[in-house]
């Protein structure tokens, strides 16, 4: 899990590096490593996937599938980045992230 926990009461923060975004760089790095390894051909490989994308770990006082109230500067320096160390690292996918990020779902459905 890529992101970064604010609130130490939502229940996912043991998931993820916690709240400092340049710690949790060398650990995306890692993961993806463990995960991808040199080649996904390999039969003990899978692909890596960077999620919640973004700012899932920002959820208004700590509950799960919240409201984010986040500015267009704090997604750039805080939630972004980690995803930006993930895939530089190789990462290959990410998932979305369920919350409305101010007031824009950040995933939707037509027909």
């Amino acid at each position: 899990m890529v992101d970064v926990a604010r609130d130490q009461r939502w229940g996912r923060t043991m998931e993820g590096a916690g709240e400092d975004v340049h710690l949790g760089k060398p650990l995306r790095r890692g993961a993806r490593e463990g995960l991808q390894g040199a080649s996904l051909k390999a039969i003990d490989t899978m692909m890596a996937c960077a999620k919640h994308f973004a700012a899932y770990g920002a959820a208004e006082a700590g509950l799960d599938y919240n409201t984010v109230d986040v500015s267009e500067r704090t997604l750039r320096e805080v939630y972004f980045p980690p995803f930006q160390a993930a895939f530089g690292a190789g990462a290959l996918s990410a998932m979305s992230s369920f919350n409305e990020i101010p007031e824009s779902p950040r995933t939707a459905m037509s027909g």
